[in-house]
C-alpha cells in the first residue's frame, strides 16, 4: 500500500501543484504543531522538512511506513541520521539549492561592512552628511579565510574571485575524506579552484576576514569562542552564515568591544525564536543591535526567489526518482 507525502513545513505552491498527479496523496502539517505531526506521520512514506522539524527516534517510532526524508536546504542538525540508517530510511538534502544565495549574501555583508553602507544610509535618513566618516576599505589585497569549504563556502569564494583578494580555505574533510579531497584537488589541478586549501593555523595567522560555513554538530558547538578569537593573529572582520550555535555570542561581543573583531555580519543566532530567549540571550542580542559595526539579518542568507525555485526542482526530482524506482511509474 502506498503511503503519503507529508510536508512538515512550508513549501512553494509550485512544488505541491507539480506533485498532484504523482501517485501519492499529499498531506500538510499546517498549524497543527508537533502533536499533529505525530498523527500525520503514521501514514507518511515520504517526509519533507526544512530546519525546524526535529526528526528523531521518538518521531520515527510513529512512522512505520516512512522510507524517505528530504531536507530542503542545508544542514541536518535537526535530523538523527543514525536513527534513519537503523531503519533503512533514505535521507536526501538539497544544499546546492541555496548555496548561491548564501554566497551572494556573504559578499553583500562584507561589502556593506567594508564600505560602511549601512552607517551612511542611516546618517542620510537623519539628514546628516557624513562623507568622511563613511570612508571605506576595499576587498582587493586582503586575505579572506573561509572555514568550511562545502557548497556555501565555495560559492562565497567564487564570488570573491574577481576582487583581487587572497582567498584561503580550511575544511576538516580535506586530506581526511578521499572523495572530497579528490574533488577539490581536481579543481586545483585544473585551475578551477577559487581558493587555496590551507591549515587552520594559516587561517588564524593570515586572515583579515574570517567567514564560517560549517554545519552544526556536537563537536563544533561554540567552535568560535574566546580561545578561537585569541588565536587569531590580528584584528579581523567576521561573518557567520552557517549556524548560530557554532558561535559563542558572549565571546563575539567581547571581541567586538575589545576591537579584536573589527565588525561582524551575522545571519544566524544561538536562539532564533524571540519568544524563547533567555535573559542572557536577550541581553546579548540587544548588545549586538547597539553596535554600528554589526549587520544582522534574520537567517535570510539562503532565502531568495531563485533558491526556492531550485530547491523546489530538487525536491520534486528526489520524489519522482523515488517513486519511479519503487513503483516503476510516474
Amino acid at each position: 500500500m502506498k503511503g503519503t507525502i507529508l510536508f512538515a513545513e512550508t513549501c512553494a505552491e509550485e512544488l505541491t501543484k507539480s506533485l498532484l498527479d504523482i501517485g501519492l496523496p499529499l498531506k500538510f502539517l499546517g498549524i497543527g504543531g508537533r502533536m499533529m505531526l505525530f498523527e500525520l506521520i503514521k501514514e507518511a512514506e515520504i517526509l519533507v522538512v526544512r530546519s525546524k522539524t526535529v526528526v528523531n527516534e521518538t518521531l520515527l517510532k510513529s512512522a512505520p511506513e516512512l522510507k524517505l526524508v528530504i531536507r530542503m536546504g542545508a544542514g541536518i542538525e535537526n535530523i538523527d541520521v543514525q536513527a534513519l540508517k537503523e531503519r533503512n530510511i533514505r535521507l536526501i538534502t538539497t544544499p546546492e539549492g541555496n548555496r548561491d544565495a548564501v554566497g551572494e549574501q556573504a559578499l553583500g555583508m562584507l561589502l556593506s561592512l567594508f564600505n560602511k553602507i549601512y552607517k551612511a544610509d542611516k546618517a542620510l535618513r537623519n539628514f546628516e552628511w557624513k562623507r568622511e566618516e563613511s570612508r571605506g576599505i576595499e576587498i582587493g589585497g586582503k586575505t579572506i579565510g573561509i572555514i568550511g569549504y562545502g557548497n556555501t563556502g565555495q560559492a562565497f569564494a567564487k564570488r570573491l574571485s574577481s576582487f583581487n583578494a587572497r582567498v584561503i580555505a580550511y575544511d576538516t574533510a580535506f586530506n581526511s575524506d578521499d572523495e572530497y579531497t579528490q574533488k577539490i584537488q581536481t579543481q586545483i589541478d585544473s585551475g578551477n579552484s577559487y581558493s587555496e586549501m590551507v591549515s587552520l593555523d594559516e587561517i588564524l595567522s593570515s586572515s583579515y576576514v574570517i567567514s564560517l560555513h560549517i554545519p552544526l554538530t556536537n563537536e563544533n558547538r561554540f567552535y568560535f569562542n574566546y580561545e578561537f578569537i585569541q588565536k587569531v593573529s590580528q584584528p579581523f572582520w567576521f561573518l557567520n552564515l552557517s549556524r548560530g550555535e557554532v558561535v559563542q555570542t558572549s565571546a563575539l561581543i567581547a571581541g567586538l568591544e575589545q576591537k579584536k573583531i573589527l565588525g561582524a555580519g551575522l545571519d544566524v543566532f544561538e536562539n532564533e525564536n524571540f519568544q524563547t530567549l533567555t535573559e542572557i540571550q536577550a541581553y546579548e542580542f540587544k548588545a549586538l543591535t547597539l553596535m554600528d559595526n554589526v549587520i544582522l539579518t534574520p537567517h535570510t542568507g539562503g532565502v531568495t526567489i531563485e533558491s526556492e525555485m531550485r530547491m523546489t526542482q530538487l525536491v520534486r526530482k528526489a520524489i519522482t526518482d523515488y517513486i519511479f524506482e519503487v513503483y516503476k511509474t510516474l
